[in-house]
């Protein structure tokens, strides 16, 4: 059996736009075996069929990398279950990831682990995303061509980070549709010096820097618009921490120096506090 175990991630971190992104030790596990037939269990009922992301993307990996291989069949579990879906942490990325894991490891492709995220970038779609679900830390990511190479940062070992995942889903179309496809000069600028600016305040822990980096107008503010956040933003928040948009939402990644007094919960949204940074997807082979 292949036990696969992939971390959450926050993508578009900030104004790291499509470029950056951490992953935090909150996990998807999956035991994978082959199996005389199709078998899925832990999942939400609604995907317990063949389009399930994980054996899909396992497919999808195998015919791109071996097409003239027959594919197996699987019992698929969901071990541990921590990334809800369609919230702006990565459940699809993880079951991406795992989809591929299991073709290079029953099929013996021997895929490397650039060459399992150069794949995982092909179908999901988001460097940034996968990037951090497989290597962990904070990332940022530069494409070359049609490549895409890792560049991992230091966060300073002050800082923890807190979840407040909503009970609703955004419609992803809309969300897409409010990103800005032209640009002035200004705001190019705008987003770069901001950019230079989030990985030192990282690095160094300093959350008055952070707080002005982290500001973006590409994304973040139009998405928590359109999803009516700014009142939780305003009820979750003080001067010693810094509120971002997890990916494109609904989740409010919270980031905090540890030991630092913030204000109670005074909203309905799903609490996970004191979260540190994860060091990626590992991969287990069990009799």
């Amino acid at each position: 059996m292949l036990r696969v175990r992939v971390p959450a991630t926050s993508a578009n971190l900030g104004s790291g736009f499509d470029m950056a992104a951490l992953a935090l030790d909150l996990y998807n596990q999956f035991d994978i075996k082959r199996y005389h037939r199709l078998v899925f269990k832990g999942f939400d009922p609604r995907f317990n069929h063949p389009d399930n992301l994980v054996y899909q993307s396992y497919l999808k990996a195998l015919k791109h990398i071996n097409p003239m291989t027959e594919a197996f069949t699987f019992h698929i579990t969901l071990s541990e279950n921590a990334i809800p879906v369609a919230r702006g942490l990565g459940s699809s990325a993880s079951c991406i990831i795992a989809g591929i894991m299991a073709a290079n490891h029953f099929h013996e492709l021997n895929l490397e682990g650039r060459d399992i995220f150069q794949l995982a970038v092909k179908l999901e779609g988001h460097a940034d995303n996968v990037g951090a679900a497989i290597y962990g830390g904070l990332i940022s990511v530069m494409q070359t061509g049609k490549e895409y190479t890792i560049i991992k940062h230091d966060i300073h070992k002050s800082f923890t980070f807190d979840l407040f995942i909503p009970d609703f889903t955004g419609d992803t179309k809309t969300l897409r549709d409010v990103v800005p496809t032209d640009f002035h000069r200004q705001d190019v600028v705008y987003q770069l010096e901001r950019v230079a600016a989030l990985f030192k305040a990282f690095k160094d822990g300093d959350i008055t820097l952070l707080k002005e980096a982290v500001k973006d107008g590409i994304h973040q503010n139009k998405r928590i618009q359109v999803l009516k956040l700014y009142t939780y933003i305003h009820a979750l928040s003080n001067d010693d921490c810094v509120m971002v948009l997890s990916g494109s939402g609904p989740t409010l990644l919270r980031i905090r120096g540890k030991g630092k007094v913030l204000p109670e919960q005074t909203t309905t949204l799903n609490k996970i506090e004191s979260l540190q940074l994860s060091n990626g997807t590992t991969i287990e082979v069990l009799k």
